[in-house]
């Protein structure tokens, strides 16, 4: 199962003022083992949720130290990267 988001290419942010901030938004691919689970059973079902989120806790902190904010974004991140591996899933 694939984690990832969308890669952008930098785009123009905020203006205040005379100047404009530039953004850029950034992934991190993560892959997360299944084949060693039985998904009809539901505690394998739920192993692999678990696998997933810790997944996505991993990668949004890799990516809060990479990236420092001023306000972190840890929660809409873990929600985005579940939401994307969720996507993958159902497309398979």
């Amino acid at each position: 199962m694939r984690m990832d988001g969308a890669s952008a290419p930098p785009t123009i942010g905020h203006t205040r003022g005379s100047s404009t901030i530039r953004t850029e938004e950034v992934s991190v691919t993560r892959w997360v083992a299944y084949e060693d689970l039985d998904l009809r059973a539901h505690a394998g079902a739920g192993e692999l949720r678990w696998r997933v989120e810790e997944t996505a806790r991993l990668a949004c902190r890799q990516l809060d130290e990479l990236y420092p904010l001023e306000q972190p974004e840890a929660p809409a991140c873990g929600k985005d990267a579940i939401a994307a591996a969720e996507r993958g899933a159902k497309q398979k």
